[in-house]
């Protein structure tokens, strides 16, 4: 059956949600640079998964100090690869953060990060990547760029996470 005769009315729900928040909380946790992300996140798992139950785990990040000889330009550096999804409700917050997340931080003056000024939600003393990501928002039509519904998917390739925005 592929007609009906009840009228229908299709209602596109947006819930507004803390944009700056979601863009702080994926800098504070994605590395920015593909291969630290790799490095602290994916390469570590199987360490991971040999820790006993009920243990504190998290990702450390130490202070490194280097040689001015050997550092090697932030533009050198591969951009954490995510594609963007979630359900209708949040597509709009998904563009949001997109730009957010394509914008670098990174103060010119000192080449030091600077901190996301915003809410009292995160200190303003916490350390945030502060560089570029590469985000994408993959789309599977008919659905809205971004859109998870269901067994509807997009293949994603070379990307490092996916992050799905949830309510």
């Amino acid at each position: 059956m592929d007609q009906t005769s009840i009228k229908t009315l299709y209602v596109f729900v947006e819930i507004a949600i803390d944009s700056k928040h979601l863009e702080q909380t994926i800098r504070l946790n994605f590395p920015d640079d593909r291969q630290t992300f790799r490095q602290n996140l994916l390469d570590s798992e199987g360490d991971r998964a040999q820790i006993p139950i009920g243990s504190k785990i998290g990702v450390n990040r130490s202070l490194l100090i280097e040689d001015g000889n050997d550092f090697s330009p932030q533009s050198d550096l591969k951009p954490t690869r995510l594609a963007l999804v979630s359900t209708i409700q949040f597509v709009a917050a998904l563009q949001r953060l997109k730009e957010d997340l394509s914008r670098d931080l990174e103060n010119p003056q000192s080449g030091l990060p600077s901190v996301i000024p915003g809410d009292a939600v995160v200190p303003k003393s916490s350390a945030f990547w502060s560089g570029k990501y590469e985000a994408t928002i993959p789309r599977v039509k008919p659905l809205s760029p971004g859109e998870i519904l269901g067994c509807t998917a997009p293949r994603l390739s070379d990307t490092d996470a996916l992050v799905y925005v949830l309510p």
